[in-house]
């Protein structure tokens, strides 16, 4: 961007086709942000390109994450350390629970794609994700998760969190054996 400099550049979904690039103007040293798409066809990714690479894009990207994840976990002290944890207005500007809770039961992937990315991260950053080398398939389910719940059924699911216990299957109840009753109609029969 012309009178700019490259600040950051991350990016914003699980495909990995969008960039969010943070420019700083040389004279007023404010930012400004664009969306690029991962593409050889668009002109400023090229640009980008000759600025950073996708290696460090993808640092950037598990950085931010990681910085997210220690936001959430401070603001979430801060709250129950204030006792704020039944109220519903804005504290400080972030999350609280009625959208948490809408987050994870209202899920709308237009609106919160972003912030499922960004707790995707913040997952795989957990110790119990990245000292877990045959964890694979995990991790690629977490990759692929569409919403909320999904993930949090699938870390129920591994059996990596004690304080998550698994889902257990309900033991099927029995149906009582049926049996036929026999009506006898004749007119010798005593009707009980």
């Amino acid at each position: 961007m012309h009178g700019h400099k490259l600040y950051s550049a991350r990016f914003t979904n699980n495909q990995r086709s969008t960039i969010l690039v943070q420019w700083q103007s040389h004279k007023t040293g404010a930012l400004r942000e664009t969306h690029v798409s991962v593409s050889e066809r668009d002109n400023m990714f090229k640009h980008l390109m000759t600025l950073t690479n996708l290696d460090q894009i993808e640092k950037n990207t598990v950085e931010y994450g990681k910085q997210q994840t220690a936001f959430i976990k401070e603001y979430y002290k801060n709250v129950v350390e204030r006792g704020y944890k039944n109220r519903t207005q804005t504290i400080d500007g972030a999350f609280v629970y009625e959208d948490i809770l809408n987050f994870i039961f209202k899920f709308d992937p237009e609106k919160n794609d972003e912030i499922l990315f960004d707790l995707k991260l913040g997952i795989f950053d957990m110790e119990e994700i990245t000292m877990d080398d045959s964890q694979t398939e995990l991790k690629e389910s977490i990759r692929t998760a569409k919403t909320p719940i999904e993930l949090i059924y699938l870390l129920a699911e591994s059996g990596l969190f004690p304080n998550m216990p698994k889902k257990t299957t309900p033991k099927k109840k029995r149906a009582p054996k049926k049996t036929k009753t026999v009506v006898d109609s004749s007119p010798d029969s005593e009707q009980i």
